[in-house]
């Protein structure tokens, strides 16, 4: 309810005395209270709050003249009141209380409701419906343990039903409010208070049982092991149902000793040993305890051998079997042979018996089936535990940050040349809107120049618009368009509506000033789009600088300019550091977030269209000058010295001016190799052909990319997965990433099963590469390696691609999603068992795709049906065996081949191991994984050509058409690329990736 920030909030108000009775009358009737207790739980000076939660849902919350939280309704018209966690810290017994353990608090804190396989106790009878808390359970010191509320819910299911599902996960209690939610920050948010010792279901070891509320239906926790012998066994509650025997309870024992032995124990160093008895029992037995109990021995109670009833294993303790102690188990432990137990000697100083040595040879040892224990599901939640706060620090990033958009509409001469593109005159558009628009004008009416593919002849359209020419370069035609667009942006901050405003968003400036007495200082311009702050901009960088900050309105400028901040010296890098730190935002791990490195620079381009940066990751929209060449600003120092002031300005607007001119190093993570003029070879791709690269960007393999390119790549991804397809025919659900799907299914029977097979894919990365450049994403474009995955016995499923928090999402779930059944008239079927089910972790987990599978156009989720069995034709014997071949064709046809092929090679091995949309011959670019699978195989035919350039790089061969007349293809064979609005390459364009537009390496 509370997991995302409060909106709306209105300021809030005291309640009138009259009022406050009223309340605290609710109260006390609503949880039967006394007027002591409604005094203390709506005290004096009370006060209330309107909001809207994330869910458009309206609340009132009201207050203690402190700001805690205290009580909240939730609904419109609802006069329901909700304690909060801070009233439930005052009297804990206000609601009736369920326990967990401790490894699942934080998945609570992270918005999860309560499974039912987390509940450890419950009280009986509880209707569905019933406002509940909920505490953490945990065990030490011998003592079993239980915090204050943490988190208030509601039954998803009557209590009495928890216990009797077996297995099965269901929901408990749906969470309401939790700890650390941001109702919690509303508020003081004090330290969480002692757990208390206590004994569930028995005796209360350090409190009185009315503190704890309501009766709790479970089985007894076992007092501590030095209290066994002298402590008699507490009678389980008699509403429990299907109960153990005692006989049944020793037997249990006796099933966690041999998986201790047979688990933990087994891998245990001789160190280990000996080990005290108690130290013994907790730490091994307890934790190997079945934790689905019914499941290794049915209890014969049980009415039927199809009884299905699920017994707490918290109940299969010492005290409840017929040893009684725990010094009896191990005697009767010991006389099997399963362990050897050294008692204490008369007078010696030893208190406790010692557990020598386990018999891991035992007869019973070895006949033993594991089963999976409580301490298996404690590690299982630990780990839930951890992913889900990785992904709660992931929500809290992104929902700190800006939303920046640009675009740009039709004004004055651009009018009409919208119009004769076929274009809305009235429209906004982002520049690769406006690119496509005009190359499909171009392509229609067959404007590019023959004997330069990069020139486009301008016919009477474009000289109405642009200045009378013959012609002109593609890129430049797009950008002198622009110019003569009206350019808006808008900048929305959490919280707040974005406001539109014309013109350019301009950046952010840090200068290096020179000012009276050759001091040296830094000055920062243009911040407050950004919503940065001056003031606190000037303390931290007093702070972190270490040196004396002013604040005053911009130097010649009107009155409302802005503000610029100044500080004393030279921190230009300093200051750019600041701006793009992600430690601003309050960094609580005490280790320094990765940085943004980049050089100075005195120009930094804009983004194009949409994307988000927290509000410090600024850092493409700021400029700043003179630092990159340290001895000009010495140059600028020493003439300050010598010559007027006038002269001196002049200087430095001639460095700044030089500096902008000299050639900047990368910016944006993005490694490069620079190429001597001669290391490219162009005669291949004929007059007028492709230039050839000055550099190449290296593509790096998903795992080597760094957390912030991994973050922004995925985010690239989702925002063409939210962007309207660019072709407007389509319907307005279709997104810009459907619109690859698309094309993809519309070329696949002519680019599949062929010769141009791996050109067609190269380029088809490309254009996907540039997509997500137009969603803003600066980083290396990623591939897969398949053998780093098969190299060793880890699944494959297991990979970092498919990690839910830092990769793509795991395997698809079995049952979510029903195959079509119809035929598609294709001669490429859909394969149901690869069609498992649904993705539901990661970020794609809630993607609803509109395309496929096949040619069919449905709305369906991403779905994937991992295939382990594949694994071999991904590994390194495999891809040696294809960089063996030395002819094009045996080359392509080792990797991909004809269809209807009946072994899986190298292409199919990575579409079929995924399943899913990725094992549809039409619409597999549906799964995110695609382009990097299809990068993959770029880079071993790089190499392959790269093996022997002179002859492979321009080496092609194979069928045409996968079905007769099958044709040889050719270098002049046009690809295919419908509907994603870009003029048709040829083959021999593709072959080299060192040549424009590609510019690439591995």
């Amino acid at each position: 309810m509370f997991k995302k920030p409060l909106s709306n909030l209105k300021t809030s108000s005291a309640l009138r005395s009259s009022d406050r009775r009223k309340l605290k009358q609710r109260v006390m009737s609503a949880f039967n209270l006394s007027p002591e207790d409604g005094d203390l739980l709506v005290p004096d000076g009370i006060e209330s709050v309107k909001f809207k939660s994330h869910l458009e849902e309206l609340g009132v919350a009201y207050l203690s003249s402190q700001g805690d939280p205290l009580w909240f309704t939730i609904g419109k018209g609802s006069d329901e009141l909700i304690p909060t966690i801070y009233t439930l810290w005052k009297k804990d017994d206000l609601l009736p209380f369920l326990s967990t353990p401790a490894a699942v608090i934080p998945i609570l804190t992270g918005g999860t409701d309560l499974m039912t396989p987390e509940v450890v106790h419950h009280p009986p009878s509880l209707a569905e419906g019933t406002l509940v808390s909920i505490r953490q359970y945990s065990q030490g010191d011998d003592k079993a343990y239980l915090s204050v509320p943490l988190a208030v819910g509601r039954m998803a299911l009557p209590s009495d039903q928890l216990t009797s599902g077996g297995k099965e996960q269901k929901k408990a209690v749906l969470m309401t409010h939790v700890w650390k939610d941001y109702l919690w920050d509303m508020g003081s948010k004090p330290d969480v208070p002692n757990d208390k010792a206590v004994e569930i279901g028995g005796q209360i070891a350090e409190s009185s049982q009315d503190e704890l509320g309501s009766g709790i239906q479970a089985a007894a926790i076992s007092p501590p092991p030095s209290e066994i012998d002298e402590q008699e066994p507490q009678a389980l509650p008699s509403d429990v149902g299907v109960l153990y025997t005692p006989e049944e309870i020793s037997e249990l024992l006796q099933k966690s000793l041999l998986q201790a032995i047979t688990g933990p124990l087994a891998s245990a160093p001789a160190s280990t040993y000996p080990i005290p008895v108690t130290q013994f029992y907790t730490n091994y037995i307890l934790p190997s305890r079945p934790a689905f109990p019914t499941f290794v021995l049915r209890p014969s109670s049980s009415p039927s051998e199809d009884d299905e009833s699920h017994i707490d294993p918290q109940s299969i303790s010492i005290k409840t079997s017929t040893h009684k102690s725990l010094t009896l188990f191990l005697k009767a432990s010991e006389k099997l042979g399963l362990v050897t137990v050294k008692h204490p000697q008369k007078h010696s100083q030893q208190t406790d018996s010692l557990v020598m040595s386990v018999n891991a040879k035992h007869s019973l040892v070895q006949s033993h089936v594991s089963f999976l224990t409580v301490g298996d599901r404690e590690a299982k939640a630990a780990e839930t535990a951890a992913r889900e706060e990785k992904d709660r620090l992931a929500a809290d990033d992104l929902s700190q940050e800006l939303e920046i958009r640009e675009w740009w509409e039709p004004h004055l001469v651009t009018v009409d040349l919208f119009k004769g593109l076929g274009g809305n005159p009235s429209g906004a558009y982002t520049p690769t809107e406006i690119r496509s628009l005009v190359f499909e004008y171009v392509t229609a009416r067959d404007l590019i120049n023959k004997e330069d593919q990069s020139y486009i002849n301008l016919d009477e359209l474009f000289n109405a618009c642009l200045a009378p020419k013959p012609g002109g370069k593609r890129d430049d035609l797009v950008n002198k368009i622009i110019a003569k667009m009206q350019a808006w942006y808008e900048i929305r901050a959490p919280g707040k509506d974005p406001v539109p405003e014309k013109g350019q968003l301009k950046p952010i400036q840090v200068v290096p000033k020179i000012r009276e007495g050759s001091k040296a200082s830094t000055m920062i311009t243009g911040f407050e789009p950004f919503l940065v702050d001056a003031e606190e901009m000037a303390e931290d960088l007093r702070k972190s600088c270490a040196a004396a900050t002013g604040i005053s309105p911009i130097a010649g400028k009107p009155a409302g300019s802005g503000m610029e901040v100044l500080v004393q010296g030279k921190h230009a890098p300093a200051v750019v550091q600041y701006l793009m730190a992600d430690s601003i935002r309050s960094d609580k791990t005490g280790t320094a977030p990765e940085a943004f490195l980049m050089p100075p620079k005195r120009l930094f381009l804009l983004p194009i269209g949409q994307s988000a940066y927290t509000q410090m990751q600024v850092q493409i929209f700021i400029q700043f000058a003179l630092e990159q060449l340290d001895f000009l600003a010495r140059l600028a120092l020493a003439a300050a010295l010598m010559i007027p002031r006038v002269l001196c300005s002049l200087l430095i607007i001639f460095l700044a001016v030089f500096t902008s001119a000299l050639p900047q190093a990368a910016t944006d993570g993005v490694e490069y190799v620079e190429l001597e003029p001669e290391a490219t070879d162009a005669s291949h791709s004929g007059s007028g052909g492709p230039r050839r690269c000055k550099r190449l960007a290296v593509r790096k393999e998903w795992r080597d990319l760094s957390a912030t390119h991994k973050r922004d790549y995925i985010r690239a991804v989702k925002c063409l997965q939210q962007r309207r397809a660019l072709n407007t025919t389509l319907p307005n659900k279709f997104t810009r990433f459907d619109e690859f799907s698309l094309s993809h299914s519309n070329a696949a029977e002519r680019v599949h099963g062929v010769g141009q097979f791996l050109p067609w894919h190269r380029h088809f990365g490309y254009l996907h590469h540039q997509a997500l450049r137009d969603c803003n994403y600066a980083g290396p474009f990623p591939y897969w390696d398949w053998t780093r995955d098969t190299n060793g016995n880890t699944p494959i499923q297991q990979s970092p691609l498919f990690d839910p928090v830092t990769g793509f999402g795991g395997d698809g779930v079995a049952g979510t999603y029903t195959p079509p059944t119809d035929d598609d008239g294709t001669p490429f079927p859909i394969i149901p068992e690869f069609m498992k089910g649904c993705v539901q972790t990661g970020p794609f987990a809630n993607l609803v795709l509109h395309v496929g599978p096949g040619r069919r156009f449905t709305d369906h989720c991403l779905v994937r049906g991992f295939h382990e069995e594949l694994r071999p034709s991904l590994s390194q014997p495999h891809i040696s065996n294809i960089m063996s071949q030395t002819t094009y064709d045996n080359f392509w046809n080792s990797l991909d081949g004809l269809p209807f092929k009946p072994d899986s090679r190298l292409h199919d091995a990575g579409h079929g191991f995924t399943g899913g949309d990725m094992i549809s011959f039409y619409t597999s670019p549906n799964d995110p994984i695609f382009f990097l699978h299809h990068a993959g195989l770029d880079r071993i035919w790089w190499q392959w050509q790269n093996a022997d350039l002179n002859n492979r790089l321009y080496q092609i061969g194979g069928i045409v058409n996968y079905q007769p007349p099958f044709g040889e293809v050719t270098l002049d064979y046009q690809l295919p690329y419908p509907g994603l609005a870009t003029p048709w390459v040829t083959l021999r364009d593709a072959m080299d990736p060192r040549l424009e537009p590609y510019c690439y390496t591995y």
